[in-house]
């Protein structure tokens, strides 16, 4: 899944760049469309919001447990600062707004 977000992050990494601020939800709209259909084995799409948040859906040969309508998604999220982006990975149980919905035991353990 992370693999596949690669093309994401660096789509949000060139706008940053290039503009200086993450993407507003039109942008990001755009980015989104830029990069094309992302799927895999294990991943059925992957979206960029607004603030340049990447949503990883999983699907296809994806387990059970990480392909239901409420347990599917991992979500990275982008700060930019000093000329570099720092991604954070959010898991179920931490803090951060918009949250993955993939269960914590599943996500690396470098989400929080």
């Amino acid at each position: 899944a992370f693999s596949l977000a690669a093309a994401a992050k660096q789509n949000i990494s060139l706008f940053v760049n290039e503009t200086g601020a993450l993407p507003n939800a039109t942008q990001a709209t755009a980015l989104t469309a830029a990069l094309g259909t992302v799927d895999g084995a294990y991943v059925s799409g992957v979206v960029i919001g607004a603030n340049g948040v990447i949503t990883v859906t999983m699907g296809n040969k994806a387990s059970a447990v990480l392909t239901g309508t409420t347990a599917n998604t991992i979500v990275l999220e982008p700060t930019a600062a000093a000329g570099s982006i720092k991604w954070a990975c959010n898991a179920t149980s931490g803090t951060a707004t918009i949250k993955s919905t993939v269960p914590d035991k599943y996500l690396p353990n470098s989400c929080a």
